[in-house]
């Protein structure tokens, strides 16, 4: 007789977005939905982590503060001026790209474009307000993220002349004032219009 090896049940997973279960969830992440405590959390375990490998300490408590900070300021745009939303991005950014690693040794890609991220969601979403606020352009998934929706549907938009976007490398870029409008047409948090405007 051969002895058969019993896979056991995969645990739940909760997500890290409030109100809202594991796998069985078909919905994307969305950048309005997230806590900005958990993406606190993990960036600062992030950093914890990849120290930890390098053989070093590090007080990432303020790291925690400052990642939460931006999660709020990518999903309104408040809390933070765009200056201090740049200089928090680029301390957490350096952070995470210095200490954090992945299991195999490789570094992180914390503005990587994928829909299950909470720190890389929150990440993309503050640096995308930051760089409209600035009056830079941006590309089609940051703006996805801002919008709440899949990349797929801004590249229709974009098809649609909805948005103008242009080739820059392999990047396809709408100008900070084509997105903003986009945005704001859309109701997007922060993007909406003032009244008298």
């Amino acid at each position: 007789m051969t002895a058969r090896a019993v896979r056991a049940p995969a645990p739940e997973v909760q997500h890290p977005v409030v109100g809202r279960r594991g796998p069985e969830s078909s919905k994307r992440l969305l950048l309005a939905d997230l806590s900005a405590a958990d993406v606190g959390a993990r960036a600062e375990a992030a950093v914890r982590r990849g120290a930890s490998r390098l053989g070093a300490t590090v007080d990432a408590a303020p790291l925690r503060a400052t990642a939460e900070d931006l999660a709020r300021y990518a999903q309104d745009g408040r809390g933070l001026t765009p200056a201090a939303a740049h200089d928090a991005l680029v301390r957490l950014i350096a952070a995470l790209y210095s200490r954090a690693r992945d299991s195999h040794g490789a570094e992180l890609d914390v503005l990587a474009e994928e829909d299950d991220d909470p720190l890389g969601i929150a990440l993309r979403g503050a640096w995308g307000r930051w760089r409209i606020a600035a009056g830079e352009a941006v590309d089609l998934p940051t703006l996805a993220v801002l919008a709440g929706i899949a990349r797929q549907n801004v590249l229709a938009a974009v098809n649609a002349d909805e948005l103008k976007a242009h080739a820059e490398g392999r990047a396809r870029l709408v100008p900070a004032g084509s997105a903003r409008a986009w945005l704001e047409a859309r109701g997007v948090a922060g993007f909406k219009k003032s009244r008298g405007s």
